[in-house]
């Protein structure tokens, strides 16, 4: 078996409102590696796809208290320890994760698959099932929460690894990214819910990368 690899995860926190948010990215990248940016902001602000970047899902929740927003891209090598403007429409906080994965399939456009977005404003994120288009392979599984409060997250899905939490402050404008992954071959997955000390308002993702080896 032979799943995409997560190589590293670099995280940016942005404890003052502001319009522009320098995502650092990985302090090594290689050409061909994957990144992908998931990006917690405070609000209901849009958020202007970078150059080179693919937009692979954002939304807000039902009262606009916070957006989530994923974003792909594949590197050529000249990443390493740059920084990304990722450009609100408001001044926001906000916090970012930036995966480096290696062994994937290598286009972002058929390779990088998110769920419908599940949001709510108050509640424990509970990303939505995922049935990736290729089928049933040695898949990178990813869950992603993005909530408006900084609040202690005392479980995450159930069988997901490796989990981090990214939080621009303690205050209720704050942004707060958390994550973690599962390596499974199957077609399809529904993760379980991340839990937190208080329900929160939340918009949750489950995405999966398609391996290397499936085009061998």
């Amino acid at each position: 078996m032979t799943f995409p690899t997560v190589q590293s995860i670099t995280e940016t926190t942005f404890g003052s409102a502001a319009t522009a948010h320098a995502v650092t990215m990985p302090a090594t990248v290689n050409a061909g590696d994957l990144l992908v940016c998931l990006f917690a902001s405070d609000g209901s602000a849009t958020v202007t796809t970078p150059s080179g970047w693919r937009a692979v899902g954002s939304a807000t929740t039902p009262t606009s208290r916070v957006r989530g927003s994923i974003y792909a891209k594949k590197a050529d090598g000249t990443e390493d320890g740059a920084t990304v403007d990722f450009v609100t429409s408001a001044s926001e906080q906000a916090a970012a994760q930036v995966y480096r994965i290696t062994n994937w399939g290598s286009d972002v456009d058929n390779d990088v698959a998110a769920s419908t977005a599940a949001t709510s404003d108050d509640g424990n994120p509970d990303p939505a099932s995922l049935t990736p288009a290729w089928g049933a392979a040695d898949t990178l599984w990813l869950v992603f929460s993005a909530t408006s409060t900084a609040n202690a997250l005392s479980t995450y899905p159930t069988d997901y690894t490796s989990g981090q939490q990214a939080s621009s402050g303690a205050a209720t404008t704050a942004g707060q990214s958390a994550s973690a992954r599962r390596l499974l071959n199957a077609t399809s997955t529904d993760p379980g819910a991340f839990a937190y000390a208080s329900t929160v308002a939340y918009v949750a993702y489950t995405i999966a990368i398609e391996p290397t080896t499936n085009y061998t």
